[in-house]
């Protein structure tokens, strides 16, 4: 895969976090996360369009997803969370 000279930095720099920096970015991201959901279902509740109640389940679902490959990029983070992790984690899909 071909990676822009940006994406490469994302990378790197997700690497050299520490376990709390990345404790709290998970967080909050995870936090934003519930909230978007939380939005979705008052608004089904509500009686929104379900384009508009798919919309704010489906920036949960994204937000979700960005925190867990967040988390797992970075060595630090996997120890902490998840002890017996091996050096190469499970890709999420």
């Amino acid at each position: 895969m071909k990676i822009s000279e940006q994406e490469a930095a994302l990378i790197t720099y997700i690497r050299t976090l520490t376990f709390e920096d990345m404790l709290d970015a998970c967080g909050a991201i995870s936090n934003e996360s519930r909230e978007a959901r939380r939005n979705g279902l008052e608004k089904a509740y509500e009686g929104a369009s379900p384009v508009n109640v798919g919309g704010w389940i489906d920036r949960s679902e994204n937000l979700y997803k960005l925190q867990e490959l967040l988390g797992f990029a970075n060595d630090d983070y996997r120890k902490h969370v998840d002890p017996e992790v091996i050096s190469e984690p499970e890709v999420l899909q």
